[in-house]
Parts: structure tokens; C-alpha cells; sequence
């Protein structure tokens, strides 16, 4: 079972998982920026993990792999809603069609 130290680390990987973000760039500009974050939680989270790869596409979707820089452990983010135009489709796929299917 995850500790709550664990549970922490992975909401700052799913928050930052809405930044745009790229592999060998430092992040901490784009966490402040995109993602929400202040400086100092920016600049410790930019310290800690390294971005491998990310991938996001027109529909909304993005993925984030992201590395523990200490434990060398990989951790996948994988961002939700991000806007209005993407929570106004999860709403018509699931209310009036029943699944989101058609969001692949």
C-alpha cells in the first residue's frame, strides 16, 4: 500500500502531467506556467524528476513519462480534462451516449 509521502509525489506528478513539457529541458518555467505551481515547488519538482518523454495530441489526450532522479523509478502521468471544449465532450460522450468510445 502506498504511504501518504507516495500519494503526495503523485499528485504533484499528475499536476504536473498539464504542463507542456519536454525531455532535456528544464521545467520549472513550464510548471509555473502551465501547470500551476509556484516557483519554489517548481524548482524542487524540476530537481527531483526528469521528463523522458511526452506525448499529446489534438484531442486533449497527454501522457507524461517522468523519472525519478534519485530512485530512478519511471512514473507515467496521464493528464484528464484539460478545457472546456474536452469536459464538453466527456460530458455528451458519457451523458447522452453512454461511453467515451469515440474520444480514442
Amino acid at each position: 500500500m502506498a504511504t501518504i509521502n507516495q500519494y503526495f509525489e503523485f499528485s504533484l506528478l499528475a499536476q504536473a502531467s498539464y504542463a507542456n513539457l519536454a525531455p532535456n529541458v528544464y521545467p520549472a518555467p513550464e510548471l509555473q506556467n502551465t501547470a500551476d505551481f509556484a516557483q519554489q515547488q517548481a524548482n524542487t519538482f524540476a530537481l527531483g524528476y526528469t521528463v523522458l518523454s511526452q506525448r499529446t495530441d489534438a484531442n486533449g489526450f497527454s501522457a507524461t513519462l517522468f523519472q525519478n532522479n534519485v530512485t530512478g523509478e519511471k512514473i507515467l502521468a496521464i493528464r484528464g480534462t484539460n478545457d472546456l471544449f474536452d469536459g464538453l465532450t466527456d460530458i455528451v460522450d458519457i451523458a447522452f451516449l453512454g461511453t467515451t468510445a469515440l474520444q480514442l
